[in-house]
């Protein structure tokens, strides 16, 4: 019997090919890095007899925006604050800064009004990170702000 005479072949391929559509598509921005894109790669997978998530290299996707997108205030809020007390889950890199951008950005919990604008932007846009860089352009739809007013250099 032929891979074309085999149905359960030819439905194996045809999951294979919806599988590397759907992880290419994700990686390339052309499908959104939701839950429900997530679960579909791993019911294929799971249907297809790979190895589960559990077992699998995770990836999350980052998008990085410029510095000037977060006030003087903000970066001397970072630069002096140890990590557990920032506003939200992150760290220092070398020439900015790497933030977690959570589901639900709670505003109340003394998120910078610029920070929060930033990250809620970059979830909305199918993004778990942020990574701040001071050489990123920054981008027409948020707002950007001077540095002139940053006091604490970044620790070495």
């Amino acid at each position: 019997m032929t891979t074309a005479q085999n149905p359960a072949a030819v439905l194996r391929e045809a999951a294979e090919a919806h599988l590397d559509d759907l992880v290419t598509g994700m990686a390339e921005g052309l499908y959104e890095h939701s839950d429900a894109n997530r679960a579909e790669i791993r019911a294929i997978r799971q249907a297809l007899g790979q190895a589960p998530a559990s077992s699998r290299i995770e990836t999350r996707a980052t998008v990085v925006l410029s510095t000037e997108h977060l006030s003087a205030a903000t970066i001397n809020l970072l630069n002096a604050s140890p990590l557990e007390a920032w506003p939200v889950a992150g760290g220092r890199m070398m020439w900015g800064y790497m933030l977690w951008a959570p589901e639900d950005i709670d505003t109340g919990a003394e998120v910078p009004s610029e920070l929060a604008a930033a990250l809620a932007w970059a979830r909305a846009s199918g993004f778990d990170y942020v990574l701040f860089d001071a050489d990123a352009d920054p981008l027409d739809h948020l707002p950007t702000f001077d540095h002139a007013a940053v006091v604490s250099p970044p620790p070495a």
